[in-house]
């Protein structure tokens, strides 16, 4: 049996790596695990959790996986602002077919924060995603 979790990943990397308005601004640079001394700006993996929601018989979860986008212009936020927003826009309302025998059945957008990080020329994004799936 696939894990919906892994599905859910893999969907959203495919989206991001594909859609061409943030492909454009970030090459390509969707990690799982990041690199030491990572090219900026790029995307990685957060953290994720779920909470089963069966109904009537039917195995299902609500999945929440955190985007992470991360740019480094001095401290600006707009570049991280204007990557943020990119991703907002193309994983809210995202349908898809997993390829295995889990179905997604919704996905949006619940959440975009950006904030400062430690690193004084370092600007943290956050793109929380929220999918409802039927498990196999």
């Amino acid at each position: 049996m696939a894990s919906p979790s892994l599905d859910l990943q893999a969907a959203v990397y495919q989206r991001l790596t594909s859609d061409q308005s943030v492909n454009s601004m970030v090459g390509g640079r969707v990690f799982d695990n990041v690199h030491e001394n990572p090219t900026f700006p790029y995307i990685s993996f957060g953290p994720s959790y779920y909470s089963p929601s069966d109904s009537e018989g039917i195995a299902a979860r609500d999945e929440t996986l955190q985007v992470d986008i991360w740019t480094n212009e001095q401290g600006k936020k707009r570049p991280c602002r204007v990557l943020t927003d990119a991703v907002k826009k193309s994983l809210h309302g995202y349908a898809v077919e997993f390829a295995g025998e889990n179905a997604l059945v919704e996905m949006e957008v619940t959440l975009v924060r950006v904030m400062d990080d430690p690193s004084e020329s370092i600007v943290h994004g956050v793109v929380q995603v929220t999918a409802m799936i039927e498990e196999a």
